[in-house]
């Protein structure tokens, strides 16, 4: 038995697209970027087509701009679906007409997303930010502080409180220069960041891991508990120390890794818990008596740098043997 179909169920079922492609208009390409000429206003019975307002044909089938009314198999103004429009258009199904712009992310090219109805540059998945992660609130990457990605030319990719990387602007001071400003905005260039210590500050170079830091610098330092790391910058710190900028001692410690910092105020003999209690050119060595004092630095083999009475000793940090330095001891021993 045949169910009869209502008057509005047929209308509805006739205002269907029956638009047929046009050879000069429809190439598929609904990017806004390959959108063709603009007419601007064109009449109330008139397309835009190639640039220049037409007047609809009397019957089917329709120009884009325009869909196939079947209940009068008459061209109508406007759209049911985007690919009525043309390109650089959607169509606003509700009100039934082509508007400028994009309502999906494969209307717009170059690997582009669609958002508020514009193709931009941004991201929806991690997958599009490589080293990095895809921000959801705002469709961006998150910028890399150690590859420098995702930010503008004319920024840098640092930290404003050493966990979060930010895009700042950038300056053009180099890797171990002293430099000014904090908080991510700051006068170091692309790479690196601007770390006091004590009363100077130094240009460090961001890292994820040793090899980021190059010879003789390793990624030890973090700018905050579970932040983000900078290297040391390396040193000669046999005494009385030299290759820092101004201000910052060389210091040497653990498996004879060397830096810059802030100098201590132990001089040579004095009490110490670490190699940041000495002065340039000291380490802290744990005598077996009368506790931990601050050692000069010495090259091992040099029989001159200690001076009389002293002598470069080995030294041993639990399971590694200082392989370049030593400390100067009393010849009796530490």
């Amino acid at each position: 038995m045949l169910t009869p179909i209502s008057a509005p169920a047929l209308l509805a079922l006739l205002l269907i697209a029956c638009t047929a492609p046009n050879p000069s208009t429809d190439d598929g390409d609904l990017s806004p970027d390959g959108g063709g000429a603009s007419c601007g206003a064109c009449g109330e019975n008139q397309v835009c087509e190639d640039g220049a307002c037409r007047d609809l044909p009397q019957t089917c089938p329709c120009p884009k701009g325009s869909y196939c009314d079947l209940a009068a198999s008459t061209c109508k103004v406007g759209c049911l679906d985007d690919m009525q429009c043309n390109g650089g258009q959607f169509c606003d199904t509700a009100a039934r007409t082509c508007q400028s712009g994009c309502n999906k992310d494969s209307m717009c090219s170059g690997g582009d997303i669609c958002v508020d109805r514009a193709c931009r540059a941004g991201c929806r998945k991690d997958s599009a930010c490589p080293g990095s992660a895809c921000n959801p609130a705002t469709f961006t990457c998150s910028c890399t502080v150690v590859t420098q990605l995702f930010c503008a030319t004319d920024k840098k990719c640092t930290t404003r409180d050493g966990k979060v990387p930010t895009c700042e602007g950038k300056g053009a001071a180099a890797r171990g220069a002293a430099c000014t400003g904090s908080g991510g905005a700051d006068d170091c260039a692309a790479g690196l960041y601007c770390k006091a210590e004590g009363a100077a500050s130094l240009c460090r170079a961001f890292c994820n891991k040793d090899s980021d830091c190059g010879m003789n610098s390793f990624c030890d330092l973090s700018l905050a508990s579970g932040g983000l790391s900078v290297c040391t910058q390396p040193c000669a710190a046999a005494y009385p120390g030299s290759g820092c900028a101004v201000g910052l001692a060389c210091h040497v410690e653990g498996e004879e890794h060397t830096n810059c910092e802030a100098p201590g105020a132990s001089a040579e003999g004095g009490a110490c818990t670490t190699s940041a209690d000495c002065k340039t050119g000291l380490t802290c060595i744990d005598a077996t008596f009368g506790g931990a004092k601050c050692r000069r630095v010495c090259n091992k083999g040099d029989m001159t740098g200690c001076g009389t009475g002293n002598t470069c000793f080995d030294i041993h940090n639990g399971s590694y043997n200082w392989k370049t330095y030593g400390a100067c001891c009393p010849n009796g021993g530490c």
